[in-house]
């Protein structure tokens, strides 16, 4: 008995592939999936990690959105000229305090073929402000993650870029020691944006009444998340590892609270 995966399970392992030698055995030893890489029309994620870019335009055709992984740290110019795709770029929060190439990466923010094609992209402190002085020229831009620590000096950049027309989702950082940014963003104004707040409990500031007060208040296109950890997990080290969303503070777990869920009485105990 023969046992054929379908198209869309092909699709799949395709795009977690992570070198163009897995791709090229996977092609050779199930007929389909050649079929499947001449339709992709986004890359494996991990391929450009090992590939350079004009190579995976040749495999994939007819790619659209062109996957950049955060171990992809580079000068972005070349691409101006290398197709008219798109691009869904993550990058490592470990290197955002280098200099070098990181400097290329927000000096295109300002270009005009650059922003254009971005509709993913994961941002930090040092750019908010680029970013929100060239938002008009993201006209298609979806989703914009920000891992930083939102400040109260950059609310204002926040809310300049929220008003680009496009955007759907959104998520934002936030430490227990600025919580008052709440109140500054309506978010309920922008309500065909989804919100994911990432809540991190600093070591010295734990999460009080009156943030959860501000929780409370948030209206239903915002979805929130706290980071938590306890000594039991901290001491474990079989779970040291764990890693849901990523925090500045090491090793940190992370629950969803619902708005739902909000009015429970055992509610500050739960996320302590």
């Amino acid at each position: 008995m023969i046992c054929k995966l379908e198209p869309f399970y092909l699709r799949n392992v395709l795009l977690y592939l992570k070198s163009l030698s897995d791709i090229t055995n996977f092609v050779c030893i199930n007929k389909m999936a050649f079929e499947i890489t001449q339709s992709l029309y986004i890359n494996p994620y991990s391929l450009p990690i090992t590939t350079p870019i004009k190579t995976i335009l040749k495999i994939f055709p007819r790619l659209e959105t062109l996957f950049l992984p955060m171990e992809i740290y580079r000068d972005l110019s070349d691409l101006e000229t290398s197709g008219n795709f798109l691009f869904e770029f993550r990058r490592c929060p470990c290197d955002i305090e280098g200099d070098g190439l990181y400097n290329h990466f927000f000096d295109v923010f300002s270009t005009e073929w650059y922003p254009k094609r971005v509709r993913k992209m994961y941002v930090f402190r040092r750019e908010i402000q680029s970013l929100s002085t060239n938002i008009d020229r993201f006209d298609k831009l979806i989703e914009l993650i920000y891992f930083s620590p939102v400040r109260p000096i950059y609310v204002n950049d926040i809310i300049t870029i929220l008003n680009c027309f496009t955007l759907r989702r959104v998520t934002l950082g936030i430490d227990t020691s600025y919580t008052r940014v709440l109140e500054q963003i309506d978010f309920e104004k922008y309500n065909k944006i989804s919100f994911y707040l990432l809540i991190n409990i600093l070591e010295n500031i734990d999460i009080d009444e009156e943030t959860i007060t501000k929780i409370r208040c948030l209206p239903q296109n915002v979805n929130v998340h706290v980071s938590f950890i306890t000594k039991k997990v901290h001491t474990n080290p079989f779970l040291k590892n764990i890693s849901l969303y990523k925090f500045k503070t090491p090793r940190c777990v992370v629950t969803k609270i619902s708005n739902d869920a909000l009015g429970e009485s055992n509610l500050l105990k739960y996320i302590r």
